[in-house]
């Protein structure tokens, strides 16, 4: 992960060795960022059913990580997907599965960055109002399994303000490792230009389709909602 940070243009090249275990360990690694992303997140903003037994809580906890693992493999295979065929039309014919490797590598990146930021967020948020993160869960539940849109709570600043004292602190910094994970996505998205040695025209269509077509993809969802 290290390396990752640093270097991920260079670690993504020394993944592609032509052999068949490049993948394996590619989805290896997704499966552990997945996971460790999860823990990150759950033990900043709270571990589910806190206020039950030890065996409920663990139980949730368990559910929570392998539905995580699940949706996370289920978001990269439709993403990979759809830059497969963003770079297959930008003139570039790398193949989906090996789109999918470097895509791999990159979206576990980014996730740890992600829910590193969450949990620190999280953290300042609950020195203001614990409850919060736990009427947020009830309410994107309830708007699961009802099909409505969430309406999420308002922040109830019942130990002061959320720009005062230690949680404008933790605020910030969840904030600024979210721009930081941004600017690291795109000095790392690179690697597929990189990888594919294509042109840079060719990059840059292969990252317009394929942006155009997740935001397709999002209307299309709010529109047939």
């Amino acid at each position: 992960m290290l390396d990752l940070a640093i270097h991920p243009r260079r670690l993504i090249g020394r993944r592609q060795t032509g052999r068949a275990s490049d993948y394996g360990r590619a989805l290896a690694f997704l499966a552990a960022a997945l996971l460790v992303g999860h823990v990150i997140l759950l033990l900043g903003i709270g571990l589910p059913g806190g206020g039950g037994s030890f065996a409920q809580t663990s139980t949730a906890t368990a559910g929570l990580l392998l539905a995580g693992e699940f949706i996370g493999f289920i978001v990269v295979a439709v993403f990979g997907s759809a830059l497969g065929l963003a770079w297959l039309i930008a003139g570039r014919r790398p193949g989906f599965s090996r789109v999918g490797l470097v895509f791999a590598y990159l979206y576990g990146g980014a996730w740890i960055g992600f829910c590193i930021g969450g949990a620190v967020l999280g953290a300042g948020v609950g020195l203001v109002d614990p409850g919060f993160v736990a009427r947020a869960t009830e309410a994107l539940r309830a708007s699961a399994s009802s099909g409505a849109s969430a309406v999420m709570p308002r922040v109830e600043k019942s130990h002061g303000g959320l720009m005062q004292g230690p949680s404008a602190l933790l605020i910030l910094l969840g904030y600024a490792l979210w721009i930081a994970t941004l600017v690291w996505c795109v000095g790392a998205w690179g690697a597929f230009r990189q990888s594919f040695a294509a042109s840079r025209a060719q990059a840059w269509l292969a990252t317009t389709l394929w942006l155009a077509m997740l935001a397709a993809v999002v209307w299309l969802g709010r529109h047939f909602a």
